[in-house]
């Protein structure tokens, strides 16, 4: 089941569409791999549930995904940002790594912790990623255009290396 709770105006945020997009990607398929962890365990009661908010504050804007998945490890949680570092059998180690590159490719962080709902028993016991992100220099422009991050190609959100395009 997915949530989402979204301000009911446009969003003014400059940056590269196609990464931004594939951010959201990674983020998504991070969660429902680890609900489908948790199902295999017999450890889900209820369906599967992920919720994506995003919310004003302050001079930027927050993403915040949430599910009721297996969580992240304690030990070594700081470390699951840096390429190739994974703790899925079939996991690469990338998909965290290159949310985080992208993300600092656009002046944002990205932070890693526990679902709101792990503390209280509520819905959403497993993971939070959450994702800030600056707004525009002019977000009164209701058309910001997306802008490429590399200007003589596409830039590899981990190496940080251009391709020629």
């Amino acid at each position: 089941v997915y949530e989402t709770v979204l301000p009911e105006h446009p969003v003014p945020l400059a940056g590269d569409r196609g990464l931004l997009g594939q951010c959201l990607t990674n983020l998504l398929q991070n969660a429902a791999d680890a609900i489908e962890a948790r199902s295999d365990k017999g450890a889900l009661e209820g369906p599967g549930r992920i919720r994506v908010r995003l919310a004003e504050k302050g001079r930027g804007w927050r993403l915040d995904i949430a599910d009721n998945g297996i969580g992240l490890p304690e030990e070594g949680r700081d470390r699951l940002t840096a390429p190739y570092v994974t703790t899925r059998k079939k996991g690469t180690g990338l998909g965290l790594a290159i949310v985080r590159k992208i993300v600092e490719q656009h002046g944002g962080t990205m932070s890693l912790g526990d679902g709101p709902g792990r503390a209280t028993g509520g819905a959403f016991d497993g993971a939070q990623v959450s994702l800030r992100l600056p707004k525009p220099a002019d977000a009164t422009n209701k058309t910001t255009k997306s802008v490429n991050l590399a200007q003589e190609g596409r830039q590899d959100p981990v190496t940080g290396q251009h391709e020629r395009t």
